[in-house]
């Protein structure tokens, strides 16, 4: 049987650990920096390229060897990319059909464009539940963030 005091003190520490775990086990996430970046089946220039991302394209990073980045998008495809290559420039991307930019942050405000799946958005400012966004082909407009995934 643990004394009193020791079993304060374990317990102490499971919750110190307990707090601590959101913020130690949130999901790193990266972006394209290159304007293309190879996925590769491993981590080096040896394994085969899957497919490649414009600049922007975010991913979850889910492990790391060396330099090399194993991560996944969206759709939870994971490869590898190679780390320098990506940066810490916050975007998304629409994961629902497509999704409606407007000219402020409500429902109401006037359609400035509308993305389609897969399409890339730098973030630009948040508020609330929607985020000001840059399209990869240039329009600015707040969208909803549940049409998105990323940041």
């Amino acid at each position: 049987m643990l004394h009193p005091k020791r079993l304060l003190n374990l317990f102490i520490l499971l919750a110190i650990c307990w707090l601590a775990a959101p913020s130690a086990l949130a999901a790193q996430m990266v972006s394209a920096a290159g304007n293309t970046v190879n996925m590769r089946t491993g981590p080096g220039t040896s394994y085969v390229a899957r497919w490649t991302v414009d600049k922007g394209y975010p991913f979850k990073v889910l492990a790391r060897k060396g330099k090399w980045l194993k991560v996944s998008d969206f759709k939870h495809d994971s490869g590898w990319v190679y780390g320098p290559l990506m940066n810490k420039t916050r975007h998304y991307i629409v994961s629902a059909a497509s999704a409606t930019l407007r000219a402020a942050p409500n429902a109401r405000s006037a359609v400035v464009f509308r993305a389609a799946r897969g399409d890339v958005l730098r973030k630009l400012r948040q508020r609330g539940r929607w985020i000001k966004v840059r399209h990869e082909h240039g329009p600015v407009g707040w969208v909803v963030k549940s049409r998105l995934w990323g940041w």
